[in-house]
């Protein structure tokens, strides 16, 4: 009989402890990013909802939007879109709201359109560069 490390080796443990070492600093490094691009990209400098818009005429819509900025220096750009009843943008203004108004302010915008819109959209507002 023959001895079995003999025939067959024995198990490299320090090889096999280093690339689990390995693997799990790679993990770990992983999820520190994940976490970190979810925490950052999910941070929004302003905040804007529309509150209402009504159909004054055929070829206008005029929208209600609350923009709220983390300080009144600060200058928000924002963009509201008018569709129609199939779904084609039939109008858009982009406005900015700026350091002489309040941080939080409610501002009305008129949108020309190119035939009756059905919808308003407020598709964006962001710090401004």
């Amino acid at each position: 009989m023959t001895d079995l490390a003999q025939r067959y080796g024995t198990r490299r443990r320090p090889a096999r402890v280093a690339v689990v070492a390995a693997v799990a600093v790679v993990a770990a490094a992983g999820i520190a990013w994940l976490v970190w691009a979810i925490v950052a990209h999910n941070r929004t400098a302003v905040q804007a909802q529309l509150i209402s818009f009504r159909k004054p005429a055929a070829h206008a819509v005029v929208a209600k939007v609350t923009v709220t900025r983390p300080s009144r220096d600060m200058t928000a750009s924002c963009v509201l879109q008018a569709v129609a009843s199939d779904n084609a943008v039939v109008g858009e203004l982009g406005f900015r709201v700026g350091p002489p108004q309040p941080a939080t302010v409610t501002v009305t915008r008129s949108i020309r359109t190119e035939r009756q819109a059905f919808n308003v959209q407020l598709l964006r507002c962001v710090a401004a560069q």
